[in-house]
């Protein structure tokens, strides 16, 4: 069975040509971020039971730098270090390898914890990578009441966008037969905010969750 069906329903993120091809990851990814989603990438909403669309995360980009002025401003207490022979020196990959900073965050907009809200890492239209917060995704829904305050935090006054997760980015051709699994999310890329090294704070590539 091939993703014709898309294709000529002119679906976002189908294949150029029935199937997908090396080509198709720049091109999918040039078609995001979204600033509203269409119904048929809702699997909720969907109208074609063997088709399930990609995962799509909503959020709002950032930088590890402005992760760590907030968590200084907010929660100095949350900063982690690496002890080097020369001295403590402040460590972003571990004060961001948990969702303390994001809960101190929450608290200090009067926003309830919600294990949606999370680090990620968003790609753009151009294939560039960027640290991100994202509050929920087309298969967990989002934390609606909240985003106002989100987007005040997080986005500067800027409502976030939809993203393609980077991992599962693709359309997938479910089965008729076992179509009641649709309303669960594909296996999605671990949630991680890539980190740029420092000369005088060596970090990993990336910060897990």
């Amino acid at each position: 069975m091939s993703f014709d069906a898309i294709v000529r329903k002119k679906r976002l993120f189908a294949p150029a040509n029935g199937e997908y091809t090396r080509e198709d990851r720049a091109r999918c990814f040039a078609q995001q971020p979204l600033d509203l989603m269409p119904t048929y990438l809702a699997p909720i909403l969907s109208t074609d039971p063997i088709y399930i669309p990609p995962l799509l995360h909503y959020g709002w980009t950032t930088t590890v730098t402005e992760l760590m002025d907030l968590v200084i401003k907010i929660c100095p207490e949350e900063i982690r270090y690496l002890k080097l022979k020369t001295g403590p020196v402040v460590s972003p990959a571990r004060t961001l390898s948990t969702r303390r900073p994001i809960i101190a965050f929450l608290r200090h907009i009067g926003v309830p914890d919600d294990e949606r809200i999370e680090y990620m890492t968003f790609q753009d239209s151009q294939s560039r990578v960027h640290a991100g917060i994202a509050a929920g995704n087309n298969y967990s829904g989002l934390p609606v009441e909240s985003i106002p305050k989100l987007s005040e935090f997080f986005g500067k006054g800027e409502t976030g966008k939809y993203y393609l997760d980077r991992k599962q980015w693709k359309w997938v051709i479910e089965p008729l037969e076992s179509s009641g699994s649709s309303d669960k999310p594909p296996e999605s890329e671990s949630a991680a905010v890539e980190a740029e090294d420092r000369e005088t704070t060596p970090t990993p590539a990336s910060v897990a969750r």
